[in-house]
Formats: C-alpha cells, sequence, structure tokens
C-alpha cells in the first residue's frame, strides 16, 4: 500500500534544470571581474619582465646582511619547510574538559 510513487520529469512541480558546473549558457563575465583578471594577468607579465633586475638587487641585499632578502630568497628557493601555524593549543594537546551544569548537582 505504501508504495514510491516515481515522478516524471514532466509531472514536477517546477521544472527546473540542475544546475552544473561552470557558469550558466548565455551569463556574461561582469565587468569589473574582466578587468582585475586582465589587471593581474598585466602586473604578472610586468614582474615576469624584471625578476631578472629584481633577483640581482635581492641576492646582493642577502649579501649585505639584509634578513627580510636572505627570507625571501628562502622561501623563493624552498629551502626550508613550510609555516605550519597553530592558533589553538600554542603546540601542547588540547585538555579535555568537564562540564557541569548546576541544575546536575
Amino acid at each position: 500500500m505504501n508504495e514510491e510513487k516515481k515522478v516524471e520529469k514532466s509531472e514536477r512541480k517546477w521544472n527546473i534544470p540542475i544546475p552544473g558546473p561552470g557558469r550558466p549558457k548565455g551569463s556574461v563575465e561582469k565587468p569589473e571581474k574582466k578587468a582585475l583578471k586582465v589587471l593581474v594577468q598585466e602586473y604578472r607579465e610586468r614582474l615576469a619582465n624584471s625578476l631578472e633586475k629584481i633577483d640581482a638587487v635581492l641576492v646582493e641585499q642577502a649579501l649585505k646582511g639584509n634578513m627580510s632578502a636572505i627570507r625571501e630568497l628562502n622561501e623563493v628557493v624552498g629551502s626550508h619547510a613550510p609555516k605550519k601555524q597553530d592558533i589553538t593549543s600554542d603546540g601542547k594537546g588540547i585538555q579535555p574538559v568537564l562540564v557541569q551544569f548546576l541544575d546536575q548537582e
């Protein structure tokens, strides 16, 4: 008696397609987003063209003892493990807490 009834697509209350991945067909990218992509691409190109000059200055500063330059070179070269931040337990194990409510006495 309690049989499940299969609902055909044409019998649904709303005939709305289930969205899939990506942008819906016919939608247009916002001009602000497109402009930002263009600016980022231009910045990356200028940076790529300047890397040879920046590299020489960075190495020179590191050889003079500039710690910021040394750190930057280490990050770029990848000679150290990535930093992990523990913002919850200060590096110690998390201790369980027993809570007793006043009305449970």
